[in-house]
Parts: C-alpha cells; sequence; structure tokens
C-alpha cells in the first residue's frame, strides 16, 4: 500500500503526536500522474459558513476543520460531537463528562465498508453497511470522559483508510492531552537516533557542513519537549 494515501504508518505517527497534545494540521493532496488521478485525494475544510478564501481555507486546515477522502468528490464523513461540534473544535468539560457522538458517511455511489471512531488512538465503536445516494451509513455513540482526549472518524474498506476526519478535542479541566508516555518516548528515541545520525561519523554528517551545532541544539530542545511529554502522560495514568 506504499502508492496510497493514507498508509498506516502516516496514521500511526500522527496518532502519536495527538497522544503528545499536539494538534497538528491533517490534510493530503495527489501528485498526479505520478501515483494517483489529480483529485482523487482531496482535502475538504470547513471554512464556517464564510465566503471561501485563500487565507480561510489555509487557517482551517491550520485549525484542523479538515476531511481527508482518497476517493474524492465521491464520499464524506460528517463528525459531530454533543450535536455542534466538529472537526478543530474543543469540547470543555469539568472534572468529568459523557458526550454524545453522531458519524454520517454518505456517498454518490454504492460503497461497502465500515465507519470507526477513534479516541487516542483506538477504535472505542464500529459501524458496518453499505452506504448508496440517499442511504448513508451512521454511527452513534456515547463516550465518558475524565481526562482531555481526541476524537477522530474514519471509514474502512477491507484494505485500508478511505475518508478521514481531523479530531474533536475533549478538554477536561483545561489540561493537555497525555495520553501515552509510550508514544511520547517513540519521538524521544526517533530525535536521539536523528542526533547520533547528524554527529561527526554518522550516515547523515556530510549533509550538515555548517551549523550543525544549532541543527542539533534545536533536535535537543524537541527531546526534551517529548521526554517532558512522557513524565506527565506517566503521571496523569496514575
Amino acid at each position: 500500500m506504499e502508492d496510497h494515501w493514507p498508509n498506516d504508518a502516516a496514521i500511526n505517527a500522527y496518532y502519536k503526536i495527538l497522544n503528545c497534545g499536539f494538534r497538528p494540521g491533517w490534510c493530503a493532496g495527489t501528485d498526479g500522474p505520478c501515483l494517483r488521478p489529480l483529485g482523487s485525494v482531496l482535502t475538504y475544510v470547513d471554512i464556517k459558513d464564510q465566503p471561501l478564501t485563500y487565507r480561510r481555507w489555509i487557517e482551517g486546515i491550520k485549525n484542523g476543520r479538515t476531511v481527508v477522502a482518497t476517493n474524492g468528490h465521491t464520499e464524506f464523513l460528517d463528525l459531530k460531537v454533543s450535536n455542534d461540534f466538529g472537526p478543530g473544535d474543543e469540547v470543555a468539560i469539568k472534572d468529568a463528562g459523557t458526550v454524545n457522538v453522531n458519524v454520517v458517511w454518505t456517498a454518490i455511489e454504492e460503497l461497502s465498508g465500515r465507519i470507526e471512531l477513534v479516541c487516542n488512538g483506538k477504535v472505542v465503536a464500529t459501524q458496518e453497511g453499505i452506504s448508496k445516494p440517499g442511504e448513508p451509513v451512521i454511527l452513534k455513540a456515547k463516550l465518558d470522559f475524565k481526562n482531555s482526549s481526541w476524537l477522530c472518524a474514519r471509514r474502512m474498506n477491507e484494505e485500508m483508510h478511505q475518508t478521514h476526519t481531523s479530531p474533536v478535542y475533549i478538554n477536561v479541566n483545561n489540561t493537555p492531552v497525555r495520553s501515552s508516555a509510550e508514544d511520547a518516548q517513540f519521538y524521544v528515541k526517533w530525535i536521539e537516533n536523528m542526533i547520533v545520525n547528524t554527529s561527526p561519523g554518522g550516515k547523515w554528517n556530510s549533509f550538515f557542513t555548517h551549523d550543525l551545532d544549532i541543527v542539533q541544539e534545536r533536535y535537543k530542545k524537541a527531546r526534551d519537549i517529548y521526554s517532558k511529554i512522557a513524565e506527565e502522560a506517566t503521571f496523569s495514568a496514575k
């Protein structure tokens, strides 16, 4: 599946970043004719009922108000949390609370597959079915939260991801998401590997003919950030 988006490796790395409390924009596109026809992979951006401009489109991506489809123009996933919140939005909860989730999978041609609701990288609800014009597949769920988390929806077929939303963020007591110390350590090790390989004698060192100390200092700062996140995640799990 190396010639397809979104592949599992990219999505798993994205989930790990979300589990560390970061909120990167989620988008994709085609570079046809290299892999797939132009327009087959699309990023849908919610500009909140405002006139479409390039700036509003870019800001929508930055703010995570997106849905990405590998077969653009054919299907769509509509994720709603507590009726009013969609991708990129934040739901504030004090101490603990329950949210209702509604996911609607629509298509302009008959497609079979399943909707999966993902919370902190784990599938927490599934709905299989056949979506066709005028007959969407709908997933409804009710979830309890005691810690800050994220929720997204994805549509799967028998082989791979087809459509994937950006997350809705559940903010409990105004705290960041710290759902996996293991995922934070994954990036600590990743960055340490970069430091080793860019150091003198490392296999990437020849690409850094100047300012290596500046580059590695940035790596070290990033490593320290992820190390702190790992500690916070360990503490919050207790």
